[in-house]
């Protein structure tokens, strides 16, 4: 009887002096154990174990539980007895850390001071984040079954936790599949927009050769901008990844669009065989004269002074000819092969050069594509979002896939369509 009472003195001295120094109310989170972990760590040996308290919190909360998120749920809740209704509070703050143990205690700090009656920090923008959602689920998960209702919840806070200090192995494989989703998605949609758009074209070789260096062009910059981009989490949508595309897009753009000016522009080889042509076409004599007007128009005449005597030769008397007296039989295609090329390449591009017309293919084409992508970014953004979505929503990852392919399959038709026929009617390409 001597020791019980001393023990009990013991208790109540230990039990006033935690409540004198920090009351349950006034007591914020500390890296070292409070009042409520020492009577915790007094107690539970003697009343109940680790394990216990784990079965204690899975029955409660419906789910499991490591041994830091056990030991958190006691440095904020030992003092409070839990109540049914907050089982999905709870539920949420575990799912939306996503095992990110700064995101959690700030969360529960907040909660705590939510349970107890006090004001949360109205400077918290990660408990404004989180209530909002919290909001939405209780909306959406009114009237459904209890197992659905876990399971939605799992679903969707794991989905929103856009706030990890660290990426997670779950966030690394999300990464990668909306990476794969976009690469296909793409690559199925340019294959299908520009064989749709550019039917009416001859199948020639330069046109299996456009399809090639679009698909291309297509399986290359989507993969990239989908793992470095478009699927980085730590990116916010539109300050972060919106102006970090628009940036990337136009620096690759310059090497792309000098590349197809390249391969698809039409060569000096193939200039000089349209010239060679003019002598064998009726029309030659008024196509040449057109040829020449536009030399006289851009001024190549003068351009190519230096060499004006070797420009057109009279083949029987071996003198210059005036512009005037220039006739198609005596022209030497090779000695003004230079200036007649200049003419002939302007003169064609003057004549398939669509409403956006700066002088140049290659600018012509660059330009375009700054313009549509004021349109393709941020749909692309915003496609990703709901791709992400759908795959992290889903129940069979399989499925979830599956799902997110069709859905930017879908989108990206039409900004394909958009993008092809826009670029055969303002640029005519």
């Amino acid at each position: 009887m001597k020791n019980l009472f001393i023990i009990i003195n013991i208790l109540s001295l230990f039990l006033v002096s935690c409540g004198n120094l920090r009351p349950a109310f006034e007591r914020e989170p500390a890296a070292e154990k409070t009042c409520a972990l020492l009577m915790k760590d007094f107690i539970s040996p003697q009343q109940v174990g680790d394990e216990e308290m784990a079965k204690i919190l899975k029955n409660y909360l419906s789910m499991d539980l490591t041994a830091d998120e056990i030991d958190d749920f006691y440095r904020y809740f030992s003092e409070y007895n839990p109540k049914p209704s907050d089982a999905p509070t709870f539920r949420a703050i575990f799912y939306f850390s996503n095992g990110d143990a700064e995101v959690r205690k700030s969360l529960l700090a907040e909660f705590q001071k939510e349970v107890f009656g006090s004001d949360v920090d109205p400077k918290n923008e990660l408990w404004k984040k989180f209530a909002a959602h919290r909001t939405k689920v209780e909306k959406k998960t009114t009237g459904m079954a209890g197992d659905k209702v876990r399971v939605y919840e799992k679903l969707y806070y794991s989905c929103k936790s856009h706030v990890k200090s660290k990426p997670t192995p779950e966030t690394a494989r999300m990464a990668k599949r909306l990476t794969y989703a976009l690469t296909a998605g793409g690559l199925g949609s340019s294959a299908i927009t520009y064989t749709t758009v550019n039917w009416d074209k001859e199948k020639d070789s330069k046109w299996f050769n456009e399809l090639y260096f679009t698909l291309g062009i297509s399986l290359v910059f989507t993969y990239v901008a989908g793992k470095f981009v478009l699927a980085n989490d730590k990116l916010h949508p539109w300050k972060g990844k919106m102006p970090i595309t628009f940036f990337n897009s136009a620096a690759s753009d310059i090497g792309v669009s000098g590349v197809y000016h390249f391969f698809f522009n039409t060569s000096d080889k193939e200039f000089e065989r349209k010239l060679n042509e003019l002598k064998k076409d009726p029309e030659g004599q008024a196509k040449l004269q057109s040829i020449l007007e536009v030399a006289e128009e851009e001024g190549l005449f003068e351009k190519y002074a230096e060499d004006s005597a070797k420009l057109f030769i009279d083949k029987k008397t071996g003198q210059p000819l005036t512009k005037e007296a220039i006739k198609l039989e005596d022209v030497d295609i090779e000695a003004s092969r230079e200036l007649l090329i200049d003419a002939l390449a302007t003169k064609e591009y003057e004549e398939k050069s669509g409403v956006l017309s700066t002088g140049s293919a290659t600018v012509d084409r660059f330009s375009y594509h700054r313009l549509y992508n004021i349109l393709s970014v941020p749909g692309n953004i915003g496609l990703s979002l709901v791709m992400y979505n759908q795959m992290c929503m889903a129940e069979d990852p399989k499925k979830g896939f599956a799902k997110a392919v069709a859905t930017y399959m879908a989108g990206s038709l039409v900004l394909d369509v958009i993008y092809f026929q826009g670029r055969r009617d303002l640029i005519n390409q």
